[in-house]
Order: structure tokens, then sequence, then C-alpha cells
């Protein structure tokens, strides 16, 4: 039984998901309760989109073996999909329960908490994962984005800076650091920030797009309409910069006060 679950995993890895249901479900007709069986299935029911599929089968599974933190983290993922987002955050803190350094299940649940609004749990669950993960670049730009939501700004740019720290290279953490500087009228500090991710992310339209109200906020027109532009060429129907680009050719005209 080992060698052919060993093999139908393989399958699934491999993307290969009818071969794999099919040896899944030849396990269970050997082994009805096989948890690993049903619950891989479960998963493959999710990957394929059938939901309400995968929450039956992941549930099947949890009443084999309800103390494996795996199989509450993947039925609280289905629930998200299912649009029972507070079931799903009951199921996370399960998983952790049981798991107390899954971060996984803590990086899902801060995820989920900040769609629900609840910025400082979010955070804590975050901080949480950088606690077992102190070189994830990701924790600290999430939580960075997460402090934004809760106008915590101070924190926030300590909070990039850390992920920066971590990833000297990390041109999200050099964009949404400069957001920041520009919401706290900072603009040259903005720019700069704004500057640094394109240096590393050439094709990065956001920053160019926000390079280009810096620029504006700083009277710099004619870069800023370079800088709209060089988003646009990026991506063509992008609403903020065409936006961006009027009012800077507009400024540069001496229309606006």
């Amino acid at each position: 039984m080992a060698a052919i679950y060993s093999q139908a995993l393989h399958l699934h890895i491999k993307g290969k998901l009818k071969e794999a249901w099919d040896l899944y479900q030849g396990i269970l007709k050997l082994e009805p309760n096989h948890f690993d069986a049903i619950h891989s299935l479960g998963l493959i029911a999710a990957q394929m989109k059938n939901f309400e599929m995968a929450k039956q089968l992941l549930d099947q599974a949890l009443t084999i073996n309800s103390t494996n933190p795996q199989i509450h983290n993947n039925i609280a993922n289905v629930l998200i999909s299912l649009g029972k987002k507070d079931a799903a955050l009951l199921q996370y803190k399960k998983a952790i329960q049981l798991k107390p350094d899954y971060v996984e299940a803590f990086n899902n649940s801060a995820t989920l908490l900040r769609s629900l609004k609840q910025y400082a749990a979010a955070v804590e669950s975050y901080s949480k994962v950088i606690a077992l993960q102190p070189k994830n670049p990701n924790a600290y730009l999430n939580r960075g984005n997460a402090l934004v939501e809760m106008g915590n700004f101070v924190a926030a740019i300590a909070s990039y800076d850390e992920a920066i720290g971590v990833k000297s290279d990390f041109a999200t953490a050099f964009n949404n650091r400069g957001v920041v500087f520009r919401i706290q009228k900072k603009a040259d500090a903005a720019l700069h920030s704004f500057q640094q991710a394109i240096n590393l992310k050439p094709d990065y339209a956001e920053a160019h797009n926000n390079s280009g109200f810096a620029q504006f906020d700083l009277a710099q027109y004619q870069a800023a309409i370079h800088s709209f532009e060089k988003a646009i060429q990026l991506i063509p129907n992008y609403e903020s910069a065409k936006e961006g680009l009027v009012k800077a050719r507009q400024a540069l005209k001496g229309t606006v006060k």
C-alpha cells in the first residue's frame, strides 16, 4: 500500500492529477479509511476548483484523524474559496494549536485576517512567522503592508527596512516603503525609494507610476511625464498612470495652479 501511495503522490506532485486521482481511489478500494489518500483526493479536488467536493473529502479525512494540523490548514484554505472566512479562521487556529510552529498556518491566518480588516491580529500573526523564520523577507513585507492598513506608518517603514535588510534586492519593499514616505509627505525620500525599486527591477510599472507622482509632488513635471509614459509603455491600460500623465502635462503647461 505504501508503494502505491508513494507512486500516486509522485504523480500528484508532477501535476498528473487524473492519474494520481485514480491511484488514490484504488487505495481506498483496498483500505477505505486511508487518511492520506482521502486527504490527497481533497487536495486534488481543490486544485480542480471543485471546492464543495474538496470540503467533503477533507471533512472525511478529518473524521479519521482530527489531530493532523495540515488537514485543518487545508480545510481552511477551501473554506476561504467557499466564502466562509470566519470558519476558515477557526480552522487555522486549530492547526496552530496542534502545531505551534506551523509557519504556513500563521501566514495563511495573517492573510485572512487582513482581508477581514483585523489588522492588529494580522500583524501579530506575521510577527509569529518572523519569529519562526527571521530570514523570511515576505513576512516583513506583509507585516509592513498590514501596518500601513492600520495607519502605523513609522512601524511599517521599519518593517520594510527589515525586509530589505534580509533581501537587499527586494524591489517590492522599496516600492512599498516609497508609498508610505509619500503618504507622510516626504516626496524626496519617496522618490529615492521608488528609484531604488526601478534600479532593481527596470520593468516595474507600479514603481515607475509611483515615481511619476513623487516627481509631480516635487514639481518635476518633465520627469513625471517620462515616468508615467514608461509605466504606460509597460502596462498600456494603466489608468493611474494615464491620469498622472494628463496632470503632469497640464502642470508643465502651467494650467494647473
